[in-house]
């Protein structure tokens, strides 16, 4: 009994966690959504502009839920919330390397 109760918990977590991803993802596309339609008056524009603001607004939400789920880790399992914000960091060097303007 306690375990069944243990693995719905646990479950359920998961699942709170994917649907704070997908409303911090939409959420941050939204805000994204000003440049896409400045961006359509010539429809290849548009599409263009769109996937990179969706590409950009999903590794935003990576960093931000990633960070927001190891920082609640830490206290009760220290090495998961140490190697999540590890992965975090990681995706923030992606974002950051992918901005750095290039020198010649």
């Amino acid at each position: 009994m306690f375990a069944a109760a243990q693995s719905e918990n646990t479950f359920i977590a998961w699942l709170l966690r994917l649907v704070g991803f997908i409303v911090m993802f939409v959420g941050t596309a939204l805000v994204f959504k000003p440049l896409k339609v400045l961006a359509d008056v010539l429809p290849l524009a548009g599409r263009i502009v769109g996937a990179g603001t969706g590409f950009i607004a999903f590794l935003l939400s990576f960093v931000g839920s990633t960070t927001i789920i190891a920082l609640s880790w830490l206290w009760f399992r220290p090495l998961l919330g140490i190697a999540l914000l590890a992965l975090a960091l990681g995706g923030l060097f992606l974002i950051k390397k992918a901005f750095k303007p290039k020198t010649a």
